[in-house]
């Protein structure tokens, strides 16, 4: 997780940024925040691209089609406001790419200070591991 504390992320060549998570295991994703920097309206996210359990290369964002696209309001970017994903297309997740396409104010880069992916692991009981007692 990224954090207003830990400092920011910034773009470096131009407004695109590619964020790459793994878990540990399999996840159910509910709704995801960006943060954009305070005082740095023009550089928080705009058009964003979320991809799941592909690891993503700028080359590969327009080769595969995204889980879900994004347009955030300057509020929700400025202001880290939750967003819901499309809950069927998150279900059984083990890596979410989030690609940040443009910014608010088409600045030369993107800069974001938090990065929240909210939901929960895939818990399931393993109906071949039970063994009869007594």
């Amino acid at each position: 997780m990224l954090t207003p504390e830990a400092g920011f992320c910034q773009s470096n060549t131009d407004e695109q940024l590619l964020v790459n998570i793994g878990f540990r295991e399999k996840v159910k994703v509910f709704s995801l925040i960006i943060q954009g920097v305070e005082n740095f309206d023009d550089n928080a996210p705009l058009n964003v691209r979320i991809y799941t359990n592909k690891r993503m290369g700028f080359m590969d964002v327009d080769d595969h089609k995204p889980e879900q696209e994004l347009e955030l309001s300057l509020e929700q970017a400025m202001y880290g406001q939750p967003i819901k994903l499309n809950f069927v297309r998150f279900q059984n997740v083990s890596s979410v790419s989030v690609f940040i396409e443009t910014n608010q104010g088409m600045a030369e880069s993107t800069m974001i200070s938090r990065l929240v992916i909210t939901g929960m692991p895939i818990a399931g009981t393993d109906m071949n591991a039970l063994k009869k007692v007594g």
